[in-house]
């Protein structure tokens, strides 16, 4: 590739995808068949930088585990759930407030929400990706050359990184979705990668924070098949029967009315013929299953949430200052996630945003406000300045409309 060719594909906007759908050519289901050596096979394959095995294990584990799978929408939820807004990074410079309203476009985009909700996989994922798909501008408004056609999540079996590590994406055939033999690297210009965690010190293809999950999750459903196995073999009663040694008949009849106990619901047996019913106490004998099934799930909480008390009951102790405590903890986790994700936007969507289409202002976003009990501390702590004979300047106002999430203004002086 010439110096000319180099030069124009650095501004190419691409209006076709370059990576097949998910759901193009997935690896089989795996999980239902997994034991310890397969998996430690598969973390060893990934480690290598084939995760390929390792992501389909993710994928099915998501998919089938409803626990797991509660926990991570959860987490997930509490970011898409809030509203984000693009604001000038200097409400004073008029280039970054038309970029900010340029910006408001990309809301318009009709996967914007599916595009954030894939990104969000890189917070326990070691990443998120989705291919960014221009098209021409609908309206001159602004004097948009491109708006935002789709925000594409691209499947995690077309990642690889057995190029040194380096990450790398598959090509697939445009109509076939079959994976070519053929990879590229993934140009910040056309995706948006996403690394929402803090396992800085791991690379990608150990697996991220989701590998911490994966030996729970399997003693989990061991734990869970051992213990209907358990159930189906000894939780109802078992019938025993006692004949005479000296009348062999019997044994036989004894046995011919067992075989038809099951359709007749009972027994017709001589008065001679002794017959008890034993019950194994299965609630008593399944605690441990339940114990260690509740030890999974509560460790794969902790993981994810950094916490258990919003996915089971828990005593509180006196006062419940633990579920606050629990609150704080998963408000810092979202309060991360949210802004880690800010981050990844501006700096690989509304930078190429502003630039394809000549506008050289800076926008920020702000993601959400904040919860109830930060926004009374606020107001409490504005209240008694006031009540001290201070005010809010401009820039306090504009920061504690941001902190509440509504728009603030200083109030008129009153008519003397």
């Amino acid at each position: 590739m010439n110096f000319f060719q180099r030069f124009f594909a650095a501004f190419r906007t691409p209006e076709t995808k370059q990576t097949g759908s998910i759901g193009f050519n997935e690896p089989a289901f795996a999980a239902n068949s997994m034991t310890v050596d397969k998996l430690h096979g598969i973390l060893r394959a990934a480690e290598s930088g084939n995760v390929e095995p390792l992501f389909a294990l993710y994928r099915d584990i998501l998919s089938g585990h409803s626990h797991l799978q509660t926990e991570f929408n959860t987490r997930k939820l509490a970011v898409l759930g809030d509203p984000i807004t693009f604001t000038p990074r200097d409400k004073s410079r008029p280039e970054d407030v038309r970029a900010a309203k340029a910006c408001e476009r990309l809301k318009e985009c009709p996967t914007w929400t599916l595009g954030r909700n894939h990104l969000l996989n890189g917070s326990l994922y070691p990443v998120g990706l989705v291919e960014k798909v221009w098209k021409a501008a609908e309206t001159n408004e602004l004097g948009l050359r491109y708006d935002l056609a789709e925000l594409a999540p691209v499947a995690y079996h077309a990642l690889d990184y057995t190029d040194n590590g380096q990450l790398k994406l598959w090509e697939f055939d445009a109509v076939t979705g079959i994976k070519l033999p053929t990879r590229f690297a993934p140009r910040p210009e056309d995706y948006i990668v996403h690394r929402g965690h803090l396992l800085t010190m791991i690379p990608d293809y150990w697996g991220g924070p989701l590998r911490a999950c994966l030996f729970w999750w399997l003693f989990s459903v061991m734990d869970r098949d051992w213990w209907v196995r358990f159930l189906s073999r000894f939780g109802t009663p078992f019938i025993v029967g006692k004949y005479n040694t000296a009348n062999p008949k019997d044994k036989s009849t004894l046995a011919n009315a067992f075989a038809a106990a099951s359709q007749l619901l009972g027994l017709v047996v001589s008065k001679e013929t002794q017959v008890e019913i034993h019950d194994v106490s299965a609630n008593t004998h399944g605690d441990a299953f339940e114990k260690m099934h509740a030890v999974a799930n509560r460790e794969m909480s902790k993981l994810i949430l950094g916490q258990t008390m919003t996915s089971e009951a828990q005593a509180q102790g006196i006062g419940g200052s633990q579920a606050a405590v629990h609150n704080m903890v998963r408000g810092d986790i979202k309060q991360w996630d949210a802004s880690m994700l800010a981050a990844t936007l501006e700096a690989q969507l509304c930078t190429p945003f502003l630039r394809i289409n000549g506008l050289t202002g800076s926008v920020k976003i702000v993601w959400g406000s904040a919860g109830a009990e930060e926004i009374a501390a606020a107001s409490s702590t504005v209240k008694q300045a006031h009540e001290a004979g201070l005010e809010l300047t401009d820039q306090g106002i504009e920061q504690f409309s941001e902190l509440s999430g509504l728009p603030f203004r200083r109030a008129a002086a009153p008519v003397q």
